[in-house]
């Protein structure tokens, strides 16, 4: 007599068969914790649906995410959260993610560093008084950031972390590098990776990157000012967002009546628009 298939060995049955998934990755319209994952599966040709919320829908959204936060990642009706884990997932499935053990620890290892950086960062976004922020801001530029890049810098002494293999680590990378090139972090110079030889190397190698290429020129090929003024002004609603219990709670005279979660707002067009 044949086993019955439960549910969970059903799905995971279909998990194994690529034709049969479809995935669904949900963020804002900025590169912030989604973009290294939207570049995996570009990188990787693997077919997903690049949802990009507003500000309205993200309310609504909100209460069904696992944790309250964006990004999520759909795979048949099943949902994973925290953004890590699902670079990890993407990546093991398109092969960015090594099956050697020790590799993988070096994957992870450089993972763990750009979240190290990002967190020293964040604060200095959520601060509201501007001196405490300027005076964390110039301390990041003069001391803690020049550190963890050339520590970072070192990793990519072969090209890729993983030498000629590409991987997630690289992707993730990538995305700190563009943003801290970017210059939209007021008091961190957007010169501050120049010094750091492999850094802009791996930068520009991925910008080159074939695969990419279409991607590239649909996201990336718009007015850089604009689309840094954008990014930055996302970027702080966005860490104001994830610290109120309930979205739809948010003091809303913070936040224009022409703006929506892409970082569209009439402040675009003032030049003299604070950063962050």
């Amino acid at each position: 007599m044949a086993e019955e298939t439960t549910p969970e060995a059903a799905y995971e049955a279909k998990l194994s068969d690529e034709s049969g998934l479809n995935y669904r990755l949900i963020y804002f319209d900025i590169r912030g914790r989604a973009e290294h994952t939207r570049l995996a599966f570009h990188l990787g040709g693997l077919a997903f649906d690049d949802v990009r919320v507003t500000r309205e829908q993200w309310n609504a959204l909100k209460p069904k995410c696992p944790f309250g936060q964006l990004p999520i990642l759909e795979v048949n009706g099943k949902i994973l959260a925290q953004s890590n884990a699902i670079l990890r997932f993407v990546g093991k499935k398109t092969g960015l993610y090594p099956t050697n053990h020790f590799e993988a620890a070096c994957v992870d290892e450089v993972i763990d560093v750009i979240e190290d950086i990002n967190w020293r960062i964040i604060p200095t976004i959520k601060e509201k008084d501007m001196e405490k922020k300027m005076a964390a801001r110039r301390e990041l530029a003069t001391k803690l950031l020049p550190k963890w890049l050339a520590l970072l810098d070192a990793k990519f002494n072969a090209g890729y972390v993983l030498g000629e293999k590409e991987s997630i680590a690289d992707l993730a990378t990538f995305n700190l590098i563009e943003w801290l090139r970017m210059g939209v972090i007021d008091g961190i110079p957007k010169t501050i990776v120049d010094k750091h030889k492999n850094l802009k190397a791996l930068q520009e190698k991925i910008h080159k990157h074939p695969k990419l290429q279409a991607y590239f020129e649909e996201h990336y090929g718009k007015d850089p000012v604009l689309q840094a003024k954008r990014f930055a002004s996302a970027l702080e609603r966005l860490v104001d967002s994830y610290h109120q219990p309930d979205g739809n709670k948010k003091d809303q005279s913070k936040v224009s009546p022409d703006t929506n979660f892409s970082g569209q707002t009439g402040d675009d067009r003032d030049p003299k628009k604070p950063k962050i």
